[in-house]
């Protein structure tokens, strides 16, 4: 069996769709849902005697639970330290009057809960609000500057003017609140990059030196290390990697000790939270958080030329987030695709034959692949039998081979695996530009879905990431693994041993 395909899979047998009808971007996503749907349905009993591997989140009865789930939308926003004089914190952390230096929010996340279900979208700080206007100040319409122009209503009504969604309340944080909350939660692991992290900021009061490989950070520590931007590239990677530490913080929420630390949590820290954000409303997620379905995205934008603000992308942002707005947008981008297709239906068909139909050779469309000698249908991936998936082994217990032969079994064929160091990064899915068939194929394992533009993955390739808390979160896997796991990786038989951590009982 081989996992490393470099080879395109073979390509099923399509159904006819007749030219004056082309199947739109929504068909083809609930098609392919569907599939998956009942593929899911299979997956799940390979584990069998009630441990359920890859399998949908319970619902629940019915019309009271529905009732009842909470339902709001909301801004979280992490915002600067406020300073009175060079390297004086102010004792008023919301005042902004009177500071050494403006107060910017340099993470936006507008969080959508509908029961067990929380989206999240990443809002990139140099976000335009509105239609760039070159009479005005670039700075000023970013905004990560709207918290300073107008306090928490104007941030709210930047956000809600950008994506559409009306947001209910706001939760605006800073470093301090971050860094008791990390406390809190028992710390941060983290996977530092290769060259380390090195920010000195005088006037801040900031000297963080990180070597690189795992480091368990305290509260403060890693507070700065979710601001920096060095290491991680840009402003997108640091978004990535925001959202890679949100879903271990999460998952630390779940765990005796964040259970205990909910009621601190909820009431905040003194002066270091802003909200209007009724507690009720979070305390209402608590019975829903053994069964969470998280999904992480990033909201697409395009470069506004003659400056460095960005423009939201409202169709790219359908693809993630919806909302009537959003919902309109798609729609009459949908219309006008199959209307263009229609129109070229009927072009091609009245129009006279060029190039070989001239000479009397038929179109290309009408040569199968044994006559070109090659299969000239291109790879789709919504289809999952060619969905691109690369695991990522970074489990230390070696359950990427496990994982491939149950996907296999289900329909995925084109899958590759990569073998990583253990990471204490929690197991999630990741994608770049294919949230769907990622969104879909995250829930059926029952792990995170994770947008965004740094995850070093190609076209609409998906990735799986396997952390160390992969044999608890996907338990159903260790009792799938094989000795020949680790030839599969070029391990020799102690390293595969030493990766299973067992002497005997494993199959052959």
């Amino acid at each position: 069996m081989k996992w490393n395909r470099q080879q395109k899979p073979s390509t099923p047998t399509r159904a006819p769709v007749p030219a004056d009808a082309p199947r739109t971007p929504t068909e083809r996503r609930r098609s392919w849902l569907r599939s998956l749907q009942i593929s899911g349905l299979t997956l799940g009993a390979l584990c069998g005697g009630g441990a359920a591997l890859l399998t949908l989140s319970g619902s629940g009865s019915a019309t009271d639970e529905a009732q009842q789930r909470p339902e709001f939308t909301f801004l979280l926003a992490g915002r600067d330290v406020a300073y009175c004089g060079y390297h004086l914190r102010c004792e008023d952390q919301t005042q902004r009057e009177g500071l050494y230096q403006e107060i910017n929010t340099d993470t936006l996340m507008l969080v959508r809960v509908s029961g067990p279900k929380v989206d999240v979208l990443n809002i990139p700080r140099d976000t335009n609000v509105g239609d760039y206007d070159p009479e005005q100040p670039a700075a000023s319409q970013k905004i990560n500057s709207q918290y300073w122009q107008g306090g928490p209503q104007a941030l709210v009504r930047g956000v809600e003017r950008i994506t559409g969604s009306a947001v209910n309340a706001y939760v605006v944080l800073n470093e301090d609140y971050v860094a008791e909350l990390i406390d809190a939660l028992g710390g941060l692991t983290v996977t530092v990059p290769p060259e380390g992290i090195q920010w000195v900021d005088n006037a801040a009061g900031i000297n963080l030196d990180l070597p690189p490989g795992e480091q368990h950070l305290d509260g403060r520590t890693a507070a700065l290390y979710l601001r920096v931007r060095k290491g991680v590239g840009d402003d997108w990677g640091r978004i990535d990697h925001q959202k890679q530490a949100s879903t271990q913080l999460l998952s630390k929420v779940r765990s005796p000790q964040g259970l205990r630390a909910v009621p601190t949590l909820l009431g905040g820290f003194g002066q270091n939270i802003e909200t209007n954000l009724d507690p009720d409303r979070l305390a209402a997620l608590l019975p829903y958080l053994s069964q969470l379905d998280l999904a992480f995205s990033t909201l697409p934008t395009q470069d506004i030329e003659g400056s460095f603000n960005l423009a939201a992308d409202h169709l790219a942002l359908s693809e993630v987030w919806s909302n009537p707005m959003l919902d309109g947008v798609r729609r009459e981008a949908e219309r006008q695709q199959t209307e263009e297709a229609r129109e070229q239906a009927l072009a091609e068909a009245d129009g006279p034959a060029t190039g070989w139909e001239s000479e009397g050779y038929p179109a290309t469309d009408d040569l199968n692949s044994d006559e070109l000698g090659e299969d000239t249908t291109a790879a789709d991936p919504t289809r999952p039998a060619e969905l691109p998936i690369v695991i990522r082994d970074g489990s230390g217990a070696l359950l990427g081979p496990a994982l491939a032969r149950s996907l296999e079994r289900v329909g995925y064929q084109n899958i590759r695996l990569e073998l990583h160091a253990p990471s204490p990064m929690s197991s999630q899915v990741l994608t770049q530009t294919a949230p769907a068939p990622a969104g879909a194929l995250a829930q059926l394992l029952g792990l995170p879905r994770l947008q965004g533009q740094r995850f070093g993955l190609k076209g609409g390739e998906v990735a799986i990431w396997l952390g160390t808390d992969a044999p608890e979160e996907l338990a159903a896997l260790v009792p799938l693994r094989r000795m020949n796991d680790g030839r599969v990786l070029g391990l020799n038989e102690l390293e595969t041993r030493l990766y299973l951590q067992l002497d005997e009982g494993v199959t052959p």
